[in-house]
């Protein structure tokens, strides 16, 4: 009876691994930054449509309690890359740095950051999409006749800035 073949060994370099890792999770979290930017960048350039739009002679205030609703969309989108990212870092941070003596950058990001109580980017974050629901909101007051369809949209709108300020903060929901 000729000798079984030795089966190869599918073990992985635990080395290698969470190099590899280390780097695929570093260039997803980059890739969630710039889309956050993205994001941003579609808010002001639709906020900009909906004022141009919005403050024609002839528009209706409609067209600008629209927006905050819109942009609440766009808020929550960003706050799940946000969110994303904070849990790349976290397991950057726990599981891949951990295991190296000096840390990495993750852990020391974690302790510089650990005494700023409130983000740039958080309060970027919230001046772009609250600011802008606010700006439309108080640019469609001169125009509004409080027909019911406005009430409604107001109260809406008021909604949205609420869920705005929630998605943008720096904690995460859940």
């Amino acid at each position: 009876m000729p000798p079984k073949p030795k089966a190869q060994s599918t073990e992985i370099d635990p080395k290698e691994f969470y190099l590899s890792e280390y780097a695929s999770l570093r260039e997803e979290m980059l890739k969630r930054i710039e889309l956050q930017h993205q994001i941003i960048t579609l808010a002001l350039v639709a906020v900009g449509t909906f004022i141009t739009i919005g403050t024609q002679p002839n528009s209706d205030a409609l067209i600008l309690l629209i927006y905050p609703i819109f942009a609440s969309f766009l808020a929550v989108g960003w706050y799940q890359h946000n969110l994303r990212i904070k849990r790349i870092g976290d397991y950057i941070r726990e599981k891949i740095e951990s295991k190296v003596l000096a840390g990495g950058w993750e852990q020391h990001r974690t302790n510089i950051t650990a005494k700023i109580k409130v983000s740039a980017t958080v309060i970027s974050a919230s001046g772009t999409f609250a600011g802008t629901q606010l700006l439309t909101i108080v640019l469609a007051i001169p125009k509004l006749v409080f027909s019911e369809i406005e009430l409604w949209l107001l109260l809406a709108d008021g909604l949205a800035i609420v869920l705005t300020i929630l998605a943008v903060r720096r904690r995460p929901l859940m």
